[in-house]
């Protein structure tokens, strides 16, 4: 999902960073081409992968909820459960 060479850099924390957008614009990527984008169904994405997403018809209603509270409001729809930085 990404150019940048992961396993070097680890454990720098704008590496972490620029891998995991990648991930994110590439799993977006697929999901619009699909017809199908939404932040909740990127989100599934990324926590459940797209194989999973995929073998349940991009139907949030067939992915199972997620415990902790943050996730479950993007997966309810709430694109912006965190309050930006001022």
């Amino acid at each position: 999902m990404s150019d940048i060479p992961y396993e070097t850099g680890v454990w720098d924390w704008r590496t972490n960073l620029a891998v995991g957008m990648d991930g994110l614009g590439a799993m977006k990527r697929t999901l619009t081409e699909k017809g199908v984008f939404s932040y909740p169904l990127l989100w599934a994405s990324y926590h459940y992968g797209q194989d999973f997403v995929a073998a349940h018809g991009y139907e949030m209603s067939r992915i199972p909820r997620p415990s902790d509270t943050l996730s479950y409001r993007i997966w309810s729809g709430d694109i912006h459960p965190v309050a930006p930085p001022k």
